[in-house]
This record gives structure tokens, C-alpha cells and sequence, in this order.
């Protein structure tokens, strides 16, 4: 099978996904410990993730030594782009093969929460980690913790069950809108240049502001206050 003869880039570390970081292993190591088999180890591995870790937007800091899986494994908030480099990690930690995917959204859901800071009801570059369960690739999606499910009025994802489907539902039901508008498709490490493009190209306000104040990576937002 050629997908099976293509596997080693999505085992072996990676700048961002950095698997062989120790701090990372020992997490992974804890979270998988007495499980057997690659399919109990990806949904505990999911779960932990997502729960152990917030989701945070108010605090972000785009230096490639903040965006390393082990950086949030230290940290304790991360966005989702932090949050799926480390489900991907964990993975990759335990012999799993990972990936990273990422897609550009459009919401009102965006608008009301984040318009303000991103004077669009485009969210760019949402991310999520693929795992190879034998055969076959299963997107996740570990960004949203339960209280910042909570805080965003959206539902628990859980595993195996996509996030288009449920979030499309869910907006539908109160009423929202979403569309997931460009998908820059499955990489085996975050595509930092692009990323970093991408978020130039769409919110070129942000940067704006912090290249005025010569802080070319942080942003320190507060817009999302209670969240974390």
C-alpha cells in the first residue's frame, strides 16, 4: 500500500512537532500508560489534549519557540494551532503517524466573539491533527476545552466525529452561519511561513500594531476575557 510506504515523516520529529522532546514523551508516556493498542491510545490521547489544556486567544505569540508542542506542555493555554501540534506530537511519541491540516471559516460566530480584533467573520488557518488509525486518516479536532465550549456556545467534539458536521448543525440550530471557505490541505509539520503569511494577508491590522510597537510576535489581546 503507498500510504503505508509514506509513513515515516509523519513519525519521526519536527521542528514544531517535536515528538522527542522529552517533557512531550513524558506526557504522552503518562497518558497511554497500560493501553495496548494505537486506537485507545489516540482517544486518550485526544481527550487529554483537549481537556488538559485551554484554548486561548487573548495571549498569542507567533515565535516559532512558542508555537512547539513541547512549548504548551509547559504553558498549560494554548491556541488551536498549539493544541493539535501537540496531539500530533503525543502521537507521533507513542508510534502513531500524524499530521496537521488547516482550513479558513467563515462564521458569524467569528464576528460576535473575535470581530473586533479581527475585523472579519473569517477565522484563518483553524487547525485540527490527523491520525493514522491502520488504514486510514481521522481528522480531530482538540482545540476547544469544555469551559471554552461553554463560553463559545458550541458543542464537545469528540473523537472520530468531524467538526464539520457538528459545528454546521449546531450554528444551523441557533440560527448562524458557518462555511468553511479554503482548506490548505495535511502537512507533517505546521507550514510556519504560510501560516505567518496568511494571518499577514488577512489581518494586516494586527500586525499593524505590533510591528509599530517592534513586537513582531506577540499579541496580547484580552478580547476573550473570562475564557482563561
Amino acid at each position: 500500500m503507498r500510504e503505508s510506504r509514506t509513513l515515516d515523516e509523519y513519525l519521526d520529529p519536527a521542528e514544531f512537532i517535536d515528538s522527542n522532546d522529552e517533557a512531550v514523551k513524558a506526557y504522552a508516556y503518562q497518558v497511554t500508560k497500560g493501553l495496548k493498542y494505537d486506537t485507545e491510545k489516540a482517544v486518550e490521547l485526544f481527550y487529554a489534549v483537549r481537556d488538559d489544556f485551554k484554548f486561548d486567544l487573548n495571549h498569542i505569540d507567533l515565535h516559532p519557540s512558542k508555537l512547539k508542542a513541547s512549548a504548551l506542555v509547559k504553558r498549560g493555554v494554548g491556541t488551536d494551532i498549539e493544541k493539535s501540534t501537540l496531539l500530533a506530537a503525543t502521537a507521533r511519541a507513542v508510534g502513531i503517524p500524524s499530521r496537521v491540516s488547516f482550513s479558513n471559516l467563515r462564521s458569524n460566530l467569528t464576528a460576535e466573539q473575535l470581530g473586533t480584533v479581527l475585523q472579519s467573520d473569517l477565522l484563518v488557518f483553524h487547525s485540527y491533527t490527523e491520525l493514522w488509525m491502520g488504514n486510514h486518516w481521522v481528522k480531530l479536532s482538540p482545540a476547544f476545552n469544555q469551559e471554552a465550549c461553554d463560553y463559545l456556545d458550541l458543542p464537545p467534539l469528540d473523537f472520530g466525529i468531524p467538526e464539520e458536521k457538528v459545528f454546521e448543525k449546531h450554528h444551523k440550530s441557533r440560527r448562524r452561519y458557518l462555511k468553511y471557505v479554503h482548506q490548505y490541505g495535511s502537512f507533517a509539520d505546521l507550514p510556519y511561513d504560510l501560516y505567518i503569511s496568511e494571518l499577514r494577508k488577512h489581518y494586516p491590522h494586527l500586525f499593524k500594531m505590533v510591528d509599530a510597537a517592534n513586537e513582531p510576535f506577540s499579541f496580547d489581546l484580552e478580547f476573550l476575557e473570562g475564557l482563561v
